[in-house]
């Protein structure tokens, strides 16, 4: 027969059960900036939260579920980073599922003998010597004139491929789960995207020394990701609550142009991609940009971005107390538990206490989800990863 204790207990759990708010909502009102029962968790939502190959396999260990030899599905060769299976989504009461491009039918990437690759900009990547990545290793408009750009072979931005299932996807998850559906545009940089194929060095003296020749290749670019963001918006569009890109703009100490570099040369194709995607679909803008976005940040939510992922706090300017006080009216913060610093490097219980110094700060009157500031990297301790999302569900 059970006590008391048992009775009340079972029936205060009953309470809490009845009373938690479900994932798609607990997100959408952290976004506008209400209190949630609980921080909102993303893992895996997008390219840029998820899990990097080999993680997986340490995990299985840790969980003991089967021989720990599980890698996942690769979604970026570059970047060696996996899509994350449900059953740790499950675990983890992660409160979002992604929803991404789909590949090209007519795939231009090309093999090379020596083990290097071209993929479908013309770019050449290789095995880093030793490490987990690709590298770039050859920038295929490095020496190209202005008339160059018009012969380049492009990538296709209407290839069929590139939207086969997107909508059906993303309509099953808000029309038979409780998640939130984030569009995961992949691959949809501008900034970046220009110096891969002109050479970082090129490129960033080029904005100041040829810019004719960058503002036709900014031009170029911005017209192909914003052609491929069109056709995929309107497959997901209509269900989806976050809009995800990316586009490093920022060193781990500052930025890598000035604020006014920035407003003359990049910010008007930022504004003009983020007026597209505001045209196609209600979903909330999240820009990827790592590093020290302080000195940017004022202008980037000036283009009309929602959610800045991943407010790098060991970099220097990112105190999360600071961006929370001075920007936390103007944009949702998404991220907070450092890869560099602290998830791999601290011990389980220190995590846990990170993670609920992190939710104390940024919680607070919402505009906040818990995330990792970027893919997390095999030299992270699978039970640090479980004690994140522990900690962040009981807090």
């Amino acid at each position: 027969m059970r006590n008391n204790f048992e009775k009340q207990n079972e029936a205060r759990l009953r309470r809490q059960g009845e009373l938690a708010m479900k994932s798609r909502e607990r997100l959408l009102r952290a976004m506008n900036r209400k209190e949630t029962d609980r921080v909102p968790l993303d893992l895996g939502g997008t390219s840029v939260t998820t899990l990097t190959r080999g993680v997986l396999a340490m995990l299985e260990r840790h969980s003991g579920s089967n021989s720990g030899e599980k890698e996942g599905i690769l979604i970026s060769r570059r970047f060696q980073n996996v899509l994350v299976p449900e059953e740790y989504l499950l675990r983890f009461n992660v409160d979002v599922r992604g929803v991404a491009p789909g590949k090209p039918e007519h795939d231009t990437t090309r093999e090379l003998e020596d083990g290097s690759w071209i993929d479908e900009w013309g770019i050449t990547y290789a095995p880093s010597a030793g490490g987990l990545y690709n590298d770039i290793v050859r920038y295929p408009l490095a020496a190209a004139t202005a008339a160059d750009l018009d012969a380049y072979p492009w990538p296709d931005p209407d290839d069929p491929g590139r939207t086969k299932s997107v909508r059906e996807k993303a309509r099953t998850i808000i029309e038979h789960t409780e998640y939130a559906a984030v569009g995961n545009m992949t691959g949809s940089q501008i900034f970046e995207r220009c110096w891969y194929l002109r050479g970082f060095e090129e490129f960033l003296l080029g904005l100041h020394s040829d810019r004719s020749f960058a503002h036709r290749l900014l031009r170029t670019v911005t017209d192909i990701q914003m052609r491929r963001t069109e056709n995929f918006l309107r497959e997901a569009g209509p269900y989806i609550q976050v809009f995800k890109t990316s586009d490093d703009l920022c060193g781990q100490l500052s930025p890598l142009i000035s604020p006014s570099m920035y407003r003359e040369m990049i910010k008007p194709y930022h504004r003009e991609y983020f007026e597209l995607v505001r045209s196609l679909t209600n979903a909330r803008i999240l820009l990827h940009c790592c590093g020290n976005v302080r000195p940017l940040l004022p202008e980037l939510i000036d283009t009309g971005i929602d959610i800045i992922h991943p407010f790098q706090f060991s970099c220097p300017d990112m105190d999360p107390v600071s961006l929370k006080r001075e920007f936390g009216d103007d944009i949702v913060f998404w991220g907070g538990m450092d890869v560099q610093t602290v998830l791999p490097r601290l011990p389980a219980e220190e995590i846990r206490k990170r993670t609920e110094k992190i939710i104390d700060i940024m919680s607070p009157g919402g505009g906040f989800v818990l995330s990792p500031t970027h893919n997390i990297q095999p030299d992270t301790p699978a039970e640090n990863i479980v004690a994140m999302y522990e900690a962040a569900t009981v807090r």
